[in-house]
């Protein structure tokens, strides 16, 4: 079960459906997909109720952007403040999703391909794994033409 859609997170009783969720014997993996700014204060209770999977959506390494795409709700502080807490709590490999929208974060594969790079370069192994979303507003054509910015 991945828990998803709008921020989960913005519900007051998640841990208590995650404990709900864990205790149906058949069900073998609870799943979170998050913005991630609520999760740092939540993260080990919904480790503790069971929780085993967490994508984090991080649109772009560009602040500017990265508000841009969030309705300027935070900032990326938040996020990857997020991404540490949920390392330091055990949860490994962690999903990064990046959703690409034409000229707006259409730069975001190549800096993520080098911020990974980079990372493995430094002996990191941050256990973070970035899932690049095909385009918001890009049709199969226009994804195809898509001319990755430097």
């Amino acid at each position: 079960v991945r828990l998803t859609g709008g921020e989960p997170l913005l519900r007051p009783d998640l841990i208590d459906l995650v404990k709900a969720l864990k205790q149906i014997d058949s069900l073998k993996d609870i799943a979170l997909t998050t913005n991630g700014y609520l999760l740092g204060q939540n993260v080990l209770s919904l480790k503790e109720a069971g929780l085993k999977r967490i994508t984090i959506s991080l649109n772009s390494l560009n602040d500017k952007i990265f508000q841009q795409m969030n309705g300027f709700r935070h900032d990326l502080t938040a996020t990857f403040s997020a991404i540490r807490s949920a390392e330091q709590a055990g949860f490994s490999p962690l999903k990064i999703n990046v959703v690409v929208q034409k000229d707006l974060n259409d730069g975001a594969i190549i800096d993520y391909v080098r911020e990974d790079i980079a990372q493995a370069g430094r002996g990191s192994s941050r256990g973070t794994a970035p899932l690049i979303l095909a385009g918001m507003g890009l049709g199969a054509r226009d994804f195809r033409n898509l001319r990755f910015r430097k």
